[in-house]
């Protein structure tokens, strides 16, 4: 049998591994994360694509579970309507408690990781993405930065001050022109301005907007 001064010793350990903070090299900067984003998206959390394999155990790294987004708004990139990321699903907000724009993650992001992977059952979230070398996208790039921040509405700062970061230029959802949706469409936003839109080489369309 195990002595108690081992599983009291062993407990510390674990404890104390917990309670290191994820640190970087260099400070967070919300405008180099904005310029190196291949993808920034507006996003609302749907549903489980992947249920946790054990759903009382949760980890502070990337969960075996997976969360179905729906893509509402296209700020920077190529994107389907739809996309799946590896997260955990919750009842309750996580706003970050810091001002925009932010230069921290928010505070489910602070429990050791770097990175937050909760999301509210049906809220929406800016996400800043990173194409990833054996294909689909991550938001676990920037250690410690607000990549995958909760919105408060569709006027949060947060989102207004990264829209403003970004070039207007042109936004592709693609889908193979099936299903592929116009800039009116109550679940596909741009910036305010004239649009053109044309067939995109892959079949779907792209949207040039242009500041009027």
């Amino acid at each position: 049998m195990f002595s108690h001064r081992w599983i009291v010793g062993f407990i510390a350990v674990i404890l104390s591994t917990d309670a290191y903070p994820c640190q970087r090299a260099d400070p967070v900067s919300s405008v180099d994360m904005v310029k190196q984003a291949d993808v920034i998206v507006r996003v609302t959390a749907v549903e489980y694509a992947v249920a946790p394999r054990s759903p009382n155990m949760r980890t502070t790294g990337e969960p075996d579970s997976a969360i179905h987004f729906k893509v509402l708004e296209v700020i920077r990139g190529v994107m389907q309507p739809e996309l799946i990321l590896p997260g955990y699903l919750v009842d309750h907000d996580d706003f970050n408690d810091h001002e925009p724009p932010y230069n921290f993650v928010r505070p489910n992001g602070r429990e050791g990781s770097c990175f937050a992977n909760s999301y509210r059952l049906g809220a929406q979230f800016l996400l800043l993405l990173k194409e990833k070398q054996s294909g689909g996208f991550t938001v676990n790039w920037y250690a410690l930065g607000p990549v995958n921040e909760q919105l408060h509405s569709t006027n949060d700062p947060w989102l207004r001050w990264v829209r403003e970061q970004v070039p207007v230029g042109t936004v592709v959802i693609s889908g193979d022109g099936a299903g592929d949706q116009t800039v009116g469409s109550p679940d596909v936003n741009v910036l305010d301005g004239w649009t053109q839109v044309w067939s995109a080489p892959t079949g779907g369309q792209a949207k040039q907007q242009v500041v009027a």
